[in-house]
């Protein structure tokens, strides 16, 4: 592949689609990152607590230990009961980094993928109704209060008022009200993973990922439980990092070419220069 096709299918990549869907593409980029290094790290938590237990096993063993004169050490004397209880202190620890961080790491990180796509779902709706004013109009009314109050935006107002309300729905209730207002069907795999990380997202974040003995026939078949605490696989969470992500990006699509949004061409933030600052605008029909 040529140096000019890798970046055309750069900017293919980061540059055809929405602002909302480049702000969702920005944290889910900060949660793989975050997986893979954090598990990097406690791998070699887990590896120095190794290290020292093996150099303790190695004196009470009476083996001769080998000093590294570029790292500074310190010489202790202990008895029998006192060496019993660091090596019991290093196992707990070591159980510690290698079962409850583990498992706390993807609870964290799904929490933040779910709030990721949350994010996405606000924001791609209010960029609809920016540039489509007439998809506000609904039976809903305001009070004279309101329009004085908001007498110099009333339409950004309005907008505001619909994220607002969509923020507070249950998840079944979001899913109907992109079908109705925004005329846009999650398909029945895309439901499935939607679902199933609203689920474990509400375990975690109403009761710190332990689940009541009436939800557990609800916890997914491939998540385990310990000790009535869900256990997410690193491997699920990938899976869904990648389901919702997939799902995210077909809505984007089908939102840019339905309703006349535009993809997003500038830098995400102030402080990183534009990359196609003199970029023709898209010439692609719209429906």
């Amino acid at each position: 592949m040529s140096q000019d096709d890798v970046s055309a299918n750069l900017m293919e990549r980061y540059f055809s689609n929405s602002r909302s869907f480049r702000l969702f593409d920005h944290s889910l980029h900060h949660i793989r990152h975050l997986l893979q290094w954090a598990l990097k790290g406690l791998e070699e938590g887990e590896k120095a607590s190794q290290r020292l237990a093996a150099k303790i096993e190695a004196a009470e063993a009476g083996t001769p230990v080998q000093h590294d004169p570029s790292v500074n050490s310190v010489q202790i004397s202990v008895d029998e009961k006192e060496l019993a209880f660091l090596k019991r202190i290093l196992a707990s620890a070591q159980k510690l980094l290698h079962d409850p961080l583990h498992l706390y790491l993807h609870n964290v990180l799904l929490v933040a993928l779910w709030s990721s796509f949350e994010s996405y779902l606000q924001g791609i709706i209010g960029q609809v109704f920016i540039h489509n004013v007439s998809a506000l109009a609904t039976e809903k009314q305001v009070t004279y209060r309101e329009l004085i109050e908001h007498r110099l935006s009333p339409v950004e107002y309005l907008i505001e008022r619909e994220i607002e309300y969509f923020g507070r729905l249950s998840l079944e209730a979001m899913v109907k009200f992109v079908k109705g207002r925004i005329k846009y069907d999650f398909n029945a795999d895309e439901l499935c993973s939607l679902r199933e990380v609203y689920f474990l997202r509400n375990v975690i974040a109403h009761n710190s990922g332990f689940v009541r003995p009436s939800q557990q026939q609800l916890v997914p078949a491939d998540i385990g439980i310990k000790n009535n605490q869900i256990d997410i696989s690193g491997e699920y969470l990938e899976r869904q990092m990648v389901a919702i992500e997939a799902a995210a990006k077909r809505m984007d699509e089908y939102v840019i070419g339905r309703w006349n949004v535009p993809k997003s061409l500038d830098a995400l933030f102030d402080d990183i220069p534009s990359v196609l600052t003199d970029a023709p605008a898209s010439t692609e029909p719209r429906e």
